[in-house]
């Protein structure tokens, strides 16, 4: 995450002087780096949700109300993942960005608007980029805390038979 926004800003320039160098270059990137993005957000989300114990829903409710860091990282996940996926509009635009003289360009990125449009998707980036950062932190703060095996081999690891020592063999 914090990838994408440096190469953005680099290729934006100061006070997003270079506008069309953004376009120009970013168009070839966008694809790969948004699905390489969406990818990592949701194993991320999926993460921490594994380690808020979804499957115990007293027990996810209950660290839900308490404001849990588990909780609260599960949320900026999900925040980030959606701020993400809303700006896919804009990503698409990109992506069909050739160069300035290209008629496809004159339907899809109007003299003028580049800046209205790209202003508001690099902020909704960055604002993506720190919940994921924040979110992040929060789970750091119990690396070992993970449920996934118990919710997986838990009812197996109980159903385990006690041997019968009346019984000779």
């Amino acid at each position: 995450m914090v990838w994408n926004i440096v190469v953005i800003y680099v290729l934006s320039g100061y006070n997003f002087s270079s506008i069309t160098n953004l376009l120009h270059q970013y168009s070839l990137l966008v694809y790969p780096s948004q699905c390489l993005l969406y990818f990592l957000l949701a194993i991320s989300t999926v993460s921490a949700f594994d380690r808020l114990n979804i499957t115990d829903a007293s027990m996810a409710l209950r660290r839900i109300v308490t404001l849990d860091t588990t909780a609260l990282a599960s949320f900026l996940y999900v925040s980030a993942l959606i701020l993400s996926l809303s700006q896919q509009m804009t990503s698409d635009r990109f992506n069909w960005y050739r160069s300035p003289q290209d008629i496809t360009n004159i339907t899809l990125w109007p003299s003028g608007s580049a800046i209205l449009t790209l202003h508001p998707w690099v902020v909704v980036n960055l604002v993506a980029a720190i919940l994921v950062g924040l979110a992040w932190i929060f789970l750091s703060y119990q690396p070992m805390l993970d449920h996934t095996e118990e919710a997986e081999y838990g009812a197996a690891m109980n159903d385990v038979v006690e041997p019968d020592h009346q019984c000779k063999a």
